[in-house]
C-alpha cells in the first residue's frame, strides 16, 4: 500500500531500571541524565518513521513525546498532548488531522495503543500483576475504559476521513495475555482481552466499508514494564510454574521496535492482516501450546 499518514496513540517513556541482557533488548533514550525505555507505541513510531510514513504521535504526556520527536530528530514529526477519554481534546485533534491531511493529500490510518495498564487507582506494588485477592476491584473499569473506550472515541471521531478513503486500515497493539493468560495476571488479561474481543467484532462491522482491523500481539517486550519489581517477581513465578526458570540475564525480551515492524507490515501489506503475535526467542510458548 502507499505510505499514508499514521496516528499512533499512548506513546509513553518509561525511565529504565532494570537493563536486560537478552539478545534484543530495548533501545536506551538519554534525556537529561536519565535513560528510558520506549513503550510499544513509541517503537511503532520509530518503525514507522524509518518505514518512510508520516506520523502523528499523541499520549497523556507532553514532555514524552517532545523526548521522542528529538531523538528521532525529524521536526515534521506531529506531537499533542491528548486525553482518549476527553471528547472535546479529541474533535480538535481530529480538526488538526484533517489539516494534515488535506495538506498532504496522504491517507489517515490509525495505531492505537490504549496504554500499558493506566490507572489513577493505587495497585499493590505499583502493578497489574496480583494476587487476585489484592486486586481492587476498582481498578478494573478505568483500566478497561483506557483500552477500549478511548479507542471507541478515537475511532468514531475518525469516521468521516475513513469514509472518504477508498482503504482504511486501524491497528490494536494489545498482548498475547489477551488470549491466553497465566496466573496472577488477572487485571492485566482483563483489559487486554476485552479490547481483543472488541478487535474481533469491529472487523466483523467495518470490513464491509473498507475499514481494516488488525490486532497486534506481542509476548515479553523491554518497555519498562517489567522493571518494575513486583512485576518481575510474578512473571518469574508464572514462568517457572510453566517449567521455563528466568533471571534478569535470562529474561527473554524483544525491544520495542520489533512491535513496530509488525505494525509496519500491516500497513504495507495489499492484503487485510488480521491478527500478529510475536514473541522473543526463549519465552514460554502461548498460542496453541
Amino acid at each position: 500500500m502507499k505510505k499514508g499518514l499514521v496516528i499512533v496513540t499512548g506513546v509513553k517513556l518509561n525511565e529504565a531500571k532494570k537493563i536486560f541482557k537478552a539478545a534484543n533488548p530495548a533501545t536506551l533514550i538519554e534525556h537529561k541524565g536519565k535513560k528510558y525505555k520506549m513503550n510499544a507505541a513509541a517503537g511503532c513510531v520509530v518503525a514507522l518513521h524509518k518505514a518512510g510514513y508520516r506520523v502523528v504521535m499523541c499520549g497523556y504526556y507532553e514532555d514524552h513525546l517532545k523526548i521522542l520527536k528529538n531523538y528521532i530528530g525529524d521536526g515534521s514529526i506531529y506531537c499533542q498532548q491528548v486525553d482518549l477519554l476527553n471528547k472535546n481534546e479529541i474533535k480538535k485533534f481530529i480538526n488538526v488531522i484533517s489539516e494534515i491531511k488535506k495538506d498532504t493529500k496522504l491517507d489517515v490510518h490509525l495505531v492505537h495503543y490504549g496504554g500499558a495498564s493506566e490507572t489513577t487507582v493505587k495497585l499493590p506494588g505499583d502493578s497489574v500483576f496480583l494476587d487476585p485477592w489484592e486486586t481492587p476491584s476498582e481498578a478494573v473499569a478505568p483500566i478497561v475504559s483506557n483500552n477500549t473506550v478511548t479507542w471507541f472515541n478515537i475511532l468514531q471521531s475518525l469516521r468521516y476521513i475513513f469514509n472518504s478513503q477508498e482503504i482504511s486500515k486501524v491497528v490494536l497493539v494489545s498482548a498475547i495475555t489477551a488470549v491466553r493468560t497465566k496466573r496472577l495476571h488477572a487485571l492485566d488479561a482483563i483489559q487486554k482481552g476485552a479490547g481483543h474481543a472488541m478487535a474481533r467484532s469491529l472487523a466483523l462491522d467495518l470490513t464491509p466499508e473498507k475499514i481494516y482491523i488488525t490486532e497486534i500481539m506481542p509476548g515479553i517486550t523491554d518497555t519498562g514494564f517489567y522493571d518494575n519489581k513486583q512485576t518481575f517477581e510474578y512473571i518469574i513465578k508464572a514462568s517457572r510454574e510453566l517449567g521455563y526458570e528466568y533471571n534478569e540475564k535470562t529474561f527473554p525480551v524483544i525491544s520495542a521496535e520489533r512491535v513496530g515492524e509488525a505494525v509496519v507490515f500491516a500497513l504495507d501489506s495489499d492484503s487485510h492482516v488480521r491478527e500478529i503475535s510475536l514473541m522473543p526467542f526463549g519465552q514460554y510458548p502461548h498460542l496453541g501450546a
